[in-house]
């Protein structure tokens, strides 16, 4: 008995010895307050697109220059500038942090961005100009969507298309599954698109009436959300596509973003100068950020304490 009391004890032991070392675990996610940092951070040329990698790291495109400009957040002067293509237009880290792609969209180019170093390292040339860009969880694959209306599927090793599916329309909206396996595409034309990213089985589609522009998948995976520039936002179910539900007071949206917690959804209105911050469970705005100028893409940080909204009238509102 005095031999297994005492391995008994050794095990105990050792086990909180285990657990007493072991990585905490990550903060939970969460939504920005919603209260507007003034003054905004001035960064020229008009800003478009922007990123929030896993480490923080913040890129905007400007869109007159083939720069992006660089800052880790909290701070947000945004001093370091990647040299890219033309009309940089959307940006994508991988997971860790350690690469970025940015699509330019008149050069007709993507670059891939050493973040370590602050340089472009390959260029990969288009026919039509690439205009949103995804990541997989794994970091194998990157999509491209087109001004011409096709999506690509590259190997992110080699570089080279594995992939493509041929759509209609700029395909200015771009989300992929949690796991990786589902990609869901929009175009201006007003079609909704959901097909496989092994490229197997058919393309489903359905027709949206307006100028279907951004659409995000809420964290969980159940509801996807299509902004639109010419009629309601729209909740549809990511399986069928089929319309769920409108969301009152958000007609009119180009960006839009699911908060990392899916509590909330901020949509950008470029026309009105507001960015509107929705309740997603009860499809309603429910506050109105009056941003001025022309706001367009979104961007949570890691835990989604912080939202960075690029606006081309020259500065990147804040919203903490």
């Amino acid at each position: 008995m005095g031999r297994i009391n005492a391995w008994w004890y050794i095990a105990v032991f050792a086990g909180a010895c285990s657990n007493s070392t072991s990585s905490p675990p990550p903060p939970p996610t969460t939504h920005p307050a919603g209260n507007e940092v003034i003054p905004a951070p001035t960064v020229g040329a008009r800003p478009f697109g922007v990123a929030i990698s896993s480490k923080d790291v913040a890129l905007v495109g400007r869109q007159d220059v083939p720069f992006l400009q660089r800052t880790a957040l909290p701070t947000t002067s945004f001093a370091d500038s990647v040299r890219v293509g033309s009309d940089p237009d959307d940006i994508a880290f991988n997971s860790t942090g350690s690469r970025a792609y940015s699509t330019n969209l008149a050069g007709q180019t993507l670059n891939v961005i050493d973040i370590a170093s602050g340089v472009a390292i390959d260029t990969i040339p288009f026919l039509s100009g690439p205009v949103r860009v995804l990541v997989s969880p794994n970091d194998a694959t990157f999509y491209v969507s087109t001004a011409g209306g096709t999506v690509y599927a590259f190997d992110a090793a080699s570089l080279t298309v594995t992939h493509s599916w041929a759509l209609r329309g700029v395909t200015n909206g771009l989300a992929l599954s949690a796991n990786g396996a589902t990609v869901y595409a929009s175009s201006t034309g007003g079609e909704l698109y959901r097909f496989n990213a092994n490229a197997t089985g058919t393309i489903d589609s359905v027709s949206i009436l307006g100028t279907a522009q951004d659409i995000t998948l809420t964290a969980n995976g159940t509801e996807l959300f299509v902004a639109n520039e010419g009629g309601s936002l729209e909740l549809r179910n990511p399986t069928t596509l089929a319309l769920v539900d409108t969301v009152t007071g958000a007609a009119g949206a180009f960006g839009l973003k699911a908060t990392p917690d899916g509590v909330q959804l901020y949509a950008t209105y470029p026309g009105s100068g507001q960015v509107r911050i929705i309740d997603r469970s009860a499809r309603s705005v429910i506050a109105t950020l009056p941003v001025t100028g022309t706001p367009r893409r979104i961007a949570f940080g890691q835990q989604g304490a912080i939202a960075l909204i690029p606006n081309e009238s020259g500065f990147v509102t804040v919203v903490h």
